[in-house]
């Protein structure tokens, strides 16, 4: 089991709490029939090794765990070896893949 650290704790809660509140009432644009929903953008920008994945991971599986449908997430790198690293961590038998998919049932799932 991985504990974040206080600083990653927060942070994951503050995005799953802005995804969630958008979920439940997004921001709307427009009047009448032409109202429609602004989509959502969250990013998270931090240092070299510290635990962005870790982050993103408990965010995920927060919103998954209180959202009424299953959350789709675009994770996107500069580098295509971070995002190969990144999916390697959170597949199954990866080293974060308990964050996102629990054994209480989370909904969450990692597909490439």
């Amino acid at each position: 089991m991985i504990t974040l650290y206080p600083f990653q704790q927060a942070a994951a809660d503050e995005m799953a709490e802005g995804v969630l509140g958008y979920i439940f009432e997004p921001a709307m644009r427009g009047a009448g029939a032409k109202r429609r929903p602004i989509p959502y953008v969250q990013f998270l920008s931090s240092i070299t090794a510290s635990g962005k994945t870790v982050i993103l991971a408990d965010a995920v599986a927060q919103i998954a765990a209180q959202s009424p449908a299953k959350p789709i997430v675009l994770w996107l790198s500069k580098l295509s070896v971070v995002v190969e690293q990144t999916f390697a961590n959170l597949d199954a038998g990866g080293q974060y893949h308990d964050l996102i998919c629990p054994a209480s049932g989370n909904p969450a799932q990692v597909v490439a």
